[in-house]
């Protein structure tokens, strides 16, 4: 999950280099895929909590 995120930071700092009016919009995916990864996570440790059986 962690490579995921790395692989799409490195691709979005590689289209901000070519053109920085995309910095904002690329700004914009990063923190909604880490909400997504984050949200994920939770989901995993309420479903960890939950008797089994």
């Amino acid at each position: 999950m962690q490579e995921m995120t790395k692989n799409i930071t490195k691709q979005s700092e590689e289209e901000e280099f070519k053109d920085p009016a995309n910095a904002i919009k690329i700004d914009a995916k990063l923190i909604f895929i880490r909400n997504k990864v984050l949200s994920f996570q939770f989901i995993n440790l309420d479903l960890n909590k939950l008797p089994s059986g």
